[in-house]
């Protein structure tokens, strides 16, 4: 189950993030979103943040005594920006939003072509 949350988010000087109602075997989780971003920036958001989703699913990124760990590296004090699970959500939020404008771009190019098309009646 996941639940998407529109939110200020102001006071946490962040886009969003990712909670878990039970971090020993994840399965429903909540997703926090700023509401008041550029769609541009939501979807990139949404992107990084499920990309934890599948971190934590598949075990990669675990919480163990208050710390976080990733693939078995304790990245607690590390900077955010330097934690590998941030790279990768980072990185991968990028090639899935490329992915994302190409999909809409056919999607798009398939409805104008459809709306061409002879419009029959039985």
């Amino acid at each position: 189950m996941i639940d998407i949350v529109h939110r200020s988010l102001m006071k946490d000087d962040c886009y969003g993030y990712l909670d878990a109602t039970n971090y020993s075997r994840p399965r429903d989780f909540t997703i926090s979103l700023h509401s008041k971003m550029k769609e541009i920036d939501y979807v990139k958001t949404l992107l990084h943040e499920l990309v934890h989703l599948r971190q934590w699913v598949e075990g990669s990124l675990k919480l163990k005594s208050g710390r976080t760990y990733y693939k078995g590296m304790n990245v607690s004090d590390l900077d955010y920006r330097k934690q590998p699970h941030e790279i990768e959500a980072f990185k991968l939020q990028e090639e899935l939003y490329r992915q994302y404008n190409v999909d809409m771009c056919r999607s798009s190019k398939r409805k104008n072509n459809l709306k061409k098309l002879p419009q029959f009646t039985l």
